[in-house]
This record gives C-alpha cells, structure tokens and sequence, in this order.
C-alpha cells in the first residue's frame, strides 16, 4: 500500500510525505510507476523553473519526503497538482492508495 500525507501552513502546502509500495510485483505495478513518474515530473518541474532551493526534499525507493522552505505559488501550485494526481489514483486504486490527512 502507499501512503501519502499533505500538511500545510497558512493554507499553503509545507510538507509532503509519500511512502510505500502498491504491490509486491516490484516494476510490473502500474500504480507505482504512475506514483513515481507524478513525483520526478513535479521535481524536475520545479528544477527547470529553478525554484529548487524553495524547497528540501529525500527520494529514495519507495519514499518521498518534501519540505517547502520558501514558500511559492508556482511551487504551491505544481505540488498541488502532485496532490491532484495522487487523488485522482486513489480514486481509480482505492486498495492500493490511502491518504492520510493531518
């Protein structure tokens, strides 16, 4: 199962945590690949605007743990997207994805 959680400050998103694995079937499962495939495209996203020193993040198999240092919209607004995505998934994946809100 992967899990994710979005905590915010001053209604802005400040941290993200996304953990897990949809199945044991490790690079068969689509819903990992499509997990994993949302982060890199928000990273590099960010990356390629030059917005990373907004923000601390650790990836590593299975875990994505983000802190927002600098507070930005257009950062704000590709993590929320992120978000969007992860919920869409969950939508289509409810027993492979929980979202656990703060």
């Amino acid at each position: 199962m992967i899990s994710y959680q979005f905590r915010y400050e001053n209604a802005m998103i400040k941290s993200i945590e996304i953990k897990g694995h949809a199945s044991s079937d490790y690079g068969n499962d689509i819903v990992c690949a499509s997990i994993s495939t949302a982060i890199i495209v928000t990273l590099n996203a960010i990356n390629k605007l030059k917005l990373e020193e907004s923000i601390s993040f650790k990836l590593d198999e299975g875990l994505l743990d983000l802190t927002v240092k600098v507070f930005n919209e257009t950062v704000n607004a590709l993590l929320e997207n992120l978000q969007y995505t992860l919920h869409e998934l969950k939508e289509q994946y409810p027993k492979k994805i929980i979202n656990y809100k703060e």
